[in-house]
């Protein structure tokens, strides 16, 4: 997907994410390398195909209470040998409800604040 087609910008930044796709046996963690109010990228060797269903929990930085949201894969990275890219997937926030999408999109300002603005 090129840059021009997103939706929403991305913020640079490594959360751990709590993955389940379909039972309580397929459960794992991953890591995000990016976060929107659109979705994020969850960097993890257990793949699945583009449009699977996901139930997933992370925590901001900022607030010690989990979000637990539902999204769908929306396009997949595979491993290759010679690319410095993480494996993983692209997943796109499906139905967050206001509150929980106000807290991302509080994070995502106060972190690109910080990015921008640092005083160091």
């Amino acid at each position: 997907m090129s840059e021009d087609k997103r939706r929403y910008e991305r913020l640079p930044v490594e959360l751990e994410v709590e993955v389940s796709a379909g039972s309580e046996h397929n459960f794992y963690t991953g890591f995000t390398q990016n976060i929107s109010e659109g979705g994020l990228f969850i960097a993890t060797s257990h793949l699945h195909p583009l449009g699977t269903p996901l139930e997933f929990s992370f925590t901001l930085d900022d607030h010690p209470e989990p979000i637990s949201a539902r999204g769908l894969v929306r396009w997949v990275r595979e491993p290759e040998a010679q690319s410095p890219m993480p494996t993983g997937m692209g997943v796109e926030f499906e139905s967050l409800t206001p509150t929980i999408l106000q807290r991302v999109q509080a994070y995502i300002a106060r972190r690109r604040e910080t990015i921008f603005y640092d005083d160091d």
